[in-house]
């Protein structure tokens, strides 16, 4: 791939994993890790309206998880460019949209470098994504 340095990126809205797991995954990349603490604008300006509107995705599911995308991928640009990166890999697949909402927030926000996923056609679980993973020496070849 040729990648000279590699940074990953955790925005953190409220998941259930520990900064050591995080970090042991950066470390396998060989990435610089970066915890963007997004909780609270979470809540504020993505959650709070959709739950004031009502807001429901297939007429049954809040919608919180979709509305992630928009915030995952405005932190992402807002690092890309802070970086001068020319690219963000994410691990987004087709399963309940989440590659065209990450994509497409991608898209609209301008990101003007390249963007995908490895995951674009497999449901793959994120232990098994974690397992997949590729080592710092092969990035750089």
């Amino acid at each position: 791939m040729g990648f000279t340095d590699v940074h990953a990126l955790s925005v953190d809205i409220g998941e259930l994993e520990t900064q050591e797991e995080k970090q042991r995954i950066a470390v396998r990349l060989g990435a610089t890790l970066y915890v963007s603490h997004q909780q609270d604008v979470f809540a504020a300006e993505f959650v709070a309206p959709a739950n004031k509107a009502q807001a429901l995705y297939l007429g049954l599911h809040p919608v919180s998880s979709t509305l992630s995308r928009l915030l995952i991928a405005r932190t992402a640009v807002d690092l890309a460019h802070g970086l001068g990166a020319q690219c963000i890999i994410h691990t987004a697949n087709r399963s309940q949209n989440t590659l065209r909402r990450l994509n497409g927030a991608l898209e609209l926000l301008g990101f003007d470098g390249n963007y995908a996923s490895p995951y674009d056609m497999q449901p793959v679980s994120r232990v098994a994504k974690i397992a997949g993973l590729p080592t710092a020496a092969s990035l750089r070849q």
